[in-house]
């Protein structure tokens, strides 16, 4: 379901069958069975929606790449630059 609309999304949920529990409006950002996982017929989905779909999925990319890239080593720059 992940970028379809809520319209969207709850014609596909119709045609397999499934239930959906819904937070938030605009675009899915997440769902939860993770995509690819088997949902039984009849089965209910939760679906996250956000009205900026490109800024929440960036953001919590963000969010997620933050914790690995610190236990890596790696310091993200900020683009400013330091006065000498």
């Amino acid at each position: 379901f992940r970028g379809a609309s809520l319209r969207a999304a709850l014609a596909l949920a119709r045609a397999r069958g499934l239930a959906l529990e819904v937070k938030g409006h605009g675009y899915v950002v997440a769902q939860r069975p993770r995509a690819g996982v088997a949902a039984a017929t009849g089965g209910q989905v939760e679906l996250t929606l956000a009205a900026d779909p490109a800024g929440e999925v960036k953001a919590a990319a963000a969010r997620r790449a933050r914790p690995a890239s610190r236990r890596a080593g790696w310091r993200a720059r900020t683009g400013r630059r330091r006065r000498r």
